[in-house]
């Protein structure tokens, strides 16, 4: 064989090799898109890189076979059909392109409107935190000054009225904390490498007089150590053994059990297992609305948020969480935190 055969041979095939590659980015681009015109024009592009593929493949074998004479026929086709793949190209770059202008443009102008919404909600948090407290501790202090100086001069009506309008002015001060706290989740977003083990190992410690009162036994199992906000993270693990803790049947020592298993490669799923009073699986949702109480407020001290915090960590952190439980039985607690 000639050199100039081998050459041409060689150059060919390594335009073959690149074409491949070539095909197997514009797949995996393909695989990317959501929009069925563009998905359409991409699978157009990516079946005609094929067909040059099998068109270097066929030069390679008419140069190797000697038959040179079909060659220019051959050359033509290939030079029509490389005119027309350039135009396909540059229609769908341009198409695609543009169309993710657009979506830039749109989540600018998103952002510029979480911003805002931030800062409001900031202002509204430090009204809740400061403006809403002050009329609420004049009202518990002035009705607290009116029954020490003239409670013994009203009735027992009297005297019990002015009892709720304490207990209301303190119920609304919890809640106006409460929401305080529950706006305060996610404003930093720092994160740190977290051993979660020591993390849940320090929440027991802290609540260890509730839990030797209870008298519970919890048992924290392997887990592992993931880039999380450590601190959102240690609400989320307070308030579900708290719960546990809380939601005790009556005749029963509390069990609580915290374990996590690798769901796949960007995922870890956590469980907090309790032998408690159980949920109605019609309350499943309602659990994480803020502020809802599924008990009598009499007999369970709280302000129905804290399940409402372990949703929002547990989403900010690119999570889900979800209850399965059986009344009289138990509950078990699963969300998800990323890797």
């Amino acid at each position: 064989m000639e050199n100039i055969t081998i050459f041409t041979v060689g150059l060919i095939l390594v335009g073959a090799v690149i074409l491949l590659l070539a095909i197997s980015r514009t797949h995996k681009i393909f695989k990317l898109l959501t929009f069925e015109k563009f998905r359409k024009n991409w699978r157009n592009l990516f079946l005609l890189m094929a067909f040059f593929f099998l068109g270097y493949l066929a030069v390679i074998l008419i140069v190797l076979l000697g038959y040179e004479n079909i060659l220019p026929l051959l050359t033509g086709v290939i030079f029509f059909f490389g005119a027309v793949f350039v135009l396909i190209v540059v229609t769908t770059g341009s198409g695609t392109f543009k169309k993710l202008q657009e979506i830039n443009d749109g989540l600018e102008d998103k952002v510029h409107q979480m911003k805002i919404q931030n800062q409001e909600l900031q202002q509204f948090n430090y009204a809740t935190s400061h403006d809403l407290q002050e009329p609420m501790n004049t009202v518990i202090g002035c009705v607290s000054m009116l029954k020490e100086d003239y409670g013994d001069k009203l009735d027992e009506k009297a005297n019990r009225f002015m009892q709720y309008s304490v207990q209301a002015a303190d119920r609304m001060k919890e809640l106006i904390m409460g929401l305080s706290d529950f706006l305060k989740i996610g404003r930093e977003r720092y994160r740190d490498v977290t051993n979660l083990e020591n993390l849940v190992n320090n929440v027991v410690f802290e609540l260890h007089d509730s839990i030797q009162k209870n008298e519970a036994t919890v048992k924290v199992e392997t887990l592992p150590t993931l880039n999380v906000n450590a601190r959102d993270v240690k609400r989320v693990f307070q308030n579900l053994i708290s719960n546990a803790l809380k939601y005790r049947k009556e005749d029963e020592s509390p069990e609580i059990v915290i374990s996590a298993e690798k769901k796949d490669k960007k995922s870890w799923l956590f469980k907090v297992k309790d032998n408690g009073m159980g949920i109605s699986q019609k309350n499943f949702e309602k659990v994480f609305q803020i502020f809802a109480q599924l008990h009598p407020r009499d007999k369970y001290e709280g302000m129905g948020i804290g399940l409402s915090i372990c949703k929002k960590v547990v989403e900010l952190h690119g999570g889900k969480i979800w209850p399965e439980s059986q009344e009289g039985v138990g509950t078990s607690f699963y969300f998800t935190l990323k890797s």
